[in-house]
């Protein structure tokens, strides 16, 4: 079961989902999913975003597992010099409860930040500056205890690019994480 919604007017569009699929038996799922993305793109400018909610429910209750992410997009081209950017969201949270097992917690919290700067220069030579961002925190719990994560990671690369002939090609690539 579902229904879909467009919009699509220039320089924007917009699509609207929702699913919902249930099966039954032996391993019972309930699962829905509701997404959204909202698009405007003008020449040289695009941005886009998206949401997406998804929950399910397996085993006749055992297992309950939502998930939320989120996606924005940016790119801009000028003459020289493009731009791009991107930052992701994603949450997850599972229950489990299974007769005879101690229940169980877990969530997740994923966030990534990522842009890059491509300027083409004189003489056949361009440069590509990018940065990365990223933090992953985690939580397990259990009867037994609670188990915590936490990880953050930064990324930084330079290059530079030169296109002598089509067939010759030379780069130069520093970074950092």
């Amino acid at each position: 079961q579902g229904a879909l919604a467009r919009y699509d007017e220039r320089p924007w569009s917009s699509t609207l989902s929702y699913i919902n699929h249930e099966s039954s038996g032996y391993l019972s799922s309930d699962n829905q999913s509701l997404l959204y993305n909202l698009n405007y793109f003008q020449t040289g400018t695009s941005v886009s975003g998206t949401y997406n909610h998804n929950t399910a429910t397996t085993n006749d209750g055992a297992e309950d597992t939502t998930r939320d992410m989120y996606n924005l997009n940016f790119i801009k081209k000028l003459e020289q010099v493009r731009f791009n950017s991107r930052w992701t969201h994603d949450e997850h949270d599972q229950d489990e409860s299974y007769v005879g097992a101690p229940d169980s917690s877990s969530s997740l919290q994923e966030d990534e930040l990522y842009g890059e700067i491509d300027v083409e220069l004189p003489h056949n030579f361009d440069t590509v500056l990018t940065y990365l961002n990223s933090d992953r925190d985690s939580t397990y719990i259990r009867e037994t205890g609670t188990l915590k994560s936490y990880t953050e990671s930064e990324y930084y690369n330079f290059r530079l690019h030169h296109r002598l002939y089509k067939s010759l090609n030379s780069a130069f690539s520093a970074g950092h994480q």
